[in-house]
């Protein structure tokens, strides 16, 4: 396994689309909160750094007190600020983010991400449309300016964001196997917690 990364565990979000925080979700195969369960997948690859992203004012779990806490840089601006100060904090020169709610993923995916990612170009994946996977992807430490200059101009959508830093160099999309496509559910609506469960 690559060495000298950071993990982050991406759980700030306000969970308006749900209605209750999706970080405190059961999930259903593990029967642990879905931060638990997220926390338990990021530290089986062996981080040498463990970060959490919160928004200011949420609780950090007692459970994940040797974590490094990550508040946004702007509050409620999206995944792009916790992303953003993480990539800031970390004291690895590569960044493994996850987001709480993708609670399909699993180790072999993220392991792949992270074994083709560099020090100079992260790696993210990239479905047949053209469709970013940002909160399962490892990011160079160095896009740190990037981040913070795009959040600062108003952007909101990591797509142009990961756009632009495809364009540039510092990120490198893998494309997104057909069989790996259910690792990504992305539960944000009780819909999709329903498609989780089943």
């Amino acid at each position: 396994m690559k060495t000298g990364f950071s993990a982050a565990l991406l759980m700030g979000g306000r969970s308006r689309r749900m209605g209750v925080d999706k970080a405190y979700l059961t999930d259903p195969e593990s029967g642990l909160a879905s931060w638990a369960r997220q926390a338990r997948l990021l530290q089986s690859l062996d981080p040498d750094e463990r970060l959490l992203s919160l928004r200011e004012g949420q609780t950090q779990p007692s459970e994940l007190a040797s974590w490094k806490t990550v508040i946004d840089l702007v509050d409620d601006a999206g995944p792009i600020s916790g992303l953003a100060a993480c990539l800031h904090a970390a004291q690895q020169s590569l960044v493994l983010v996850l987001g709480v709610d993708l609670l399909a993923m699993d180790t072999a995916v993220l392991e792949r991400v992270l074994r083709l990612a560099s020090l100079d170009a992260g790696a993210v994946y990239q479905n047949a449309q053209g469709f970013y996977e940002p909160l399962a992807a490892a990011y160079p430490k160095s896009a740190a300016g990037s981040a913070q200059i795009f959040l600062n101009n108003g952007g909101r959508r990591l797509q142009d964001w990961l756009s632009s830093g495809v364009e540039a160099g510092w990120m490198q999309p893998i494309p997104l196997k057909i069989e790996d496509e259910a690792s990504f559910l992305n539960v944000n609506t009780q819909a999709d917690y329903a498609k989780l469960a089943q």
